[in-house]
């Protein structure tokens, strides 16, 4: 909820999708990095406790399942078959960093298994980054930030989008300025002829100086944020398209929207 609302995209989104976004761990890892600290801690701890941690835990008479699944967390971890003996006593803190990675990456795995869905900047082929993004810090416009993370989690305010909303079926979820293409992030930042002004004063400036074809993979590049002048300028022409988008909608007369709705409907 708070990734959510502080990025202000819509539902569509997943939690994955968000988490993948903003480089942040789920819960269960956060549990576990905890729990191994703890333990890894209990048991450093027998040198200097008489008797130490792990003999009061073993001679304790509450038979808690805690310790056989930690060992086979650290097994997991590990990459330890169930044939292999692991004395947990013998785990050195030393190794809490490279056990705390390895943590690391299965969640990274698995939050992007589950963020595979349209709604995700795995949907446009933009590598998830590996911390913070850095337009969460170069862009101070909490709009236009706004609109450059929609268009990288593939959510901008587009046909495309508001179909999956209405259950428009896919062919029918076509571009005002053409009967026949669909509205999709690649069309609105390089074909659709409607934001043409945007185009030329922002996305054209990059493409001239870098030389690159007009194709769809650039929608990629420019929306990496790997470079600060692009995401600045792919910004400034997201956040101008989506205000002309809401201004447009805004000017529509009542009996329009009726029509309009009257037409999304029938077309399902």
């Amino acid at each position: 909820m708070f990734l959510r609302s502080l990025s202000g995209v819509p539902r569509c989104v997943s939690g994955a999708a968000l988490r993948l976004e903003f480089a942040q761990p789920s819960i269960a890892r956060r549990a576990w990095s905890r729990a191994i600290s703890y333990t890894l801690h209990l048991l450093a701890s027998d040198a200097r406790i008489r008797g130490g941690f792990s003999n009061l835990i073993l001679r304790d008479i509450h038979n808690s399942p805690w310790k056989t699944t930690i060992n086979l967390k650290f097994r997991s971890l590990l990459n330890l078959n169930c044939k292999t003996v692991l004395n947990l006593e013998c785990i050195s803190p030393v190794a809490l960093p490279l056990i705390k990675k390895k943590l690391q990456q299965l969640d990274f795995s698995n939050t992007a298994s589950c963020a595979r869905g349209p709604c995700s900047g795995l949907a446009l082929a933009i590598p998830p980054p590996e911390g913070i993004p850095l337009y969460c810090f170069t862009i101070s416009s909490e709009t236009k930030r706004r609109a450059f993370t929609c268009a990288r989690l593939n959510c901008f305010p587009t046909a495309v989008l508001s179909g999956r909303y209405s259950r428009v079926p896919i062919a029918n979820r076509t571009c005002s300025c053409n009967d026949t293409a669909l509205e999709t992030m690649e069309h609105v930042m390089l074909f659709c002829p409607n934001w043409t002004d945007e185009r030329s004063r922002f996305l054209t400036p990059l493409v001239n100086k870098f030389h690159l074809p007009i194709q769809p993979w650039i929608v990629s590049l420019f929306l990496q944020d790997s470079d600060c002048w692009i995401t600045e300028m792919t910004a400034n022409f997201l956040l101008s398209v989506m205000k002309r988008k809401a201004a447009l909608t805004s000017s529509l007369t009542p009996q329009m929207q009726s029509i309009r709705r009257t037409t999304e409907r029938s077309s399902k």
